[in-house]
């Protein structure tokens, strides 16, 4: 992943965990605080995807959260945010679910890109926001 990808994606993680995921202040600071510490690491530019390069992002992910003391919860929604944002800028790897059309509409200010629009049937911008979907 080049760097200009790389932004993009470290920039989209953070639009989602920060307005889909957290709903505390604190806790938005942390997952941001940790997403930028994640990309500022180095080894990015050998990330493919989230499943193929030298390391991979999960592998990388991974490595970040060895020596670290943060709960489960905290670093499966770093994760996710990473991993939604790698499948929807990248390359669609096996996905995430457990999120709504609403989540990600919140991640993009209520306008879903048509970018993103195209790789899905129907409207996602008209969909119901309850509507579970595959990120």
């Amino acid at each position: 992943m080049d760097i200009e990808q790389a932004t993009k994606v470290k920039e989209l993680a953070i639009n989602f965990a920060s307005k889909a995921i957290a709903k505390r202040c604190d806790y938005r600071k942390r997952l941001v605080d940790v997403i930028e510490d994640i990309f500022s690491c180095g080894e990015i530019e050998d990330v493919v995807d989230w499943d193929n390069g030298n390391p991979d992002m999960s592998d990388h992910i991974d490595d970040y959260f060895v020596p670290c003391g943060f709960t489960v919860k905290f670093q499966d929604d770093v994760s996710c945010s990473i991993r939604i944002a790698v499948d929807l800028l990248i390359k669609q790897g096996g996905g995430v679910v457990g999120y709504t059309v609403g989540d990600l509409k919140k991640a993009f200010d209520g306008e879903i890109p048509n970018f993103i629009c195209e790789r899905y049937e129907g409207d996602l911008n008209s969909a119901d926001e309850s509507e579970g979907i595959w990120l």
